[in-house]
């Protein structure tokens, strides 16, 4: 991921005339055609009408003639042709870089929601184990800690009775280890709900 960033953020450095290589190569294969198709006509045209029988022929009769007109257009027509095609090639490229930007753009998106995705997954969990360890806490030491006291008071209620100093020495005692149970595992449970 950070890979893309880092093309994101430093884009390759292309050399402006490097780029527009195929069109201009177009372009000049369409001037070339054209002149080329221009010198076979003009040729072509002089060697027919020298071998004729037509007065003057040669080159003056063939730029009056309707075929002087049609080759022109034709050259004119691979020339607007040239340059066409040279456009479309230049756009063509345009559209080829974005949408490479565009696939590189989905591709770090797809990155950033995999590892969204992958976060989620990871809290959820942690908060499974957290629940678990809390109820554990809850249910293990704390309840047996209370179970102790309980027993403890009953036989407190025993000694209450026969032997009365005895108990309230062992309320005292009670006292005390209810204080630590709130002190320091009430604490702790607290903690592990609300750090």
């Amino acid at each position: 991921m950070k890979i893309l960033m880092r093309n994101e953020d430093n884009p390759p450095a292309t050399r402006p005339l490097l780029r527009y290589i195929p069109v201009l190569l177009a372009f000049f294969l369409g001037v070339t055609m054209s002149a080329v198709l221009f010198i076979l006509v003009r040729e072509w045209e002089q060697d027919r009408f020298n071998d004729t029988w037509h007065p003057g022929g040669g080159l003056e009769q063939v730029t009056d003639g309707p075929m002087w007109r049609a080759w022109g257009i034709l050259g004119a027509g691979l020339l607007f042709t040239s340059y066409t095609a040279a456009l479309v090639a230049l756009r063509t490229r345009e559209l080829s870089i974005t949408a490479d930007l565009l696939q590189d753009e989905i591709d770090r998106r797809r990155l950033t929601e995999e590892s969204l995705y992958q976060s989620r997954r990871r809290i959820a969990m942690a908060e499974e184990t957290l629940r678990g360890e809390i109820a554990e806490f809850l249910h293990g030491r704390i309840q047996t800690r209370l179970l102790i006291i309980w027993h403890r008071l009953g036989q407190c209620e025993a000694l209450i009775n026969g032997d009365p100093t005895q108990a309230r020495t062992l309320i005292q005692e009670i006292r005390d280890e209810v204080d630590q149970i709130r002190e320091r595992d009430v604490r702790e449970a607290s903690h592990l709900l609300h750090p």
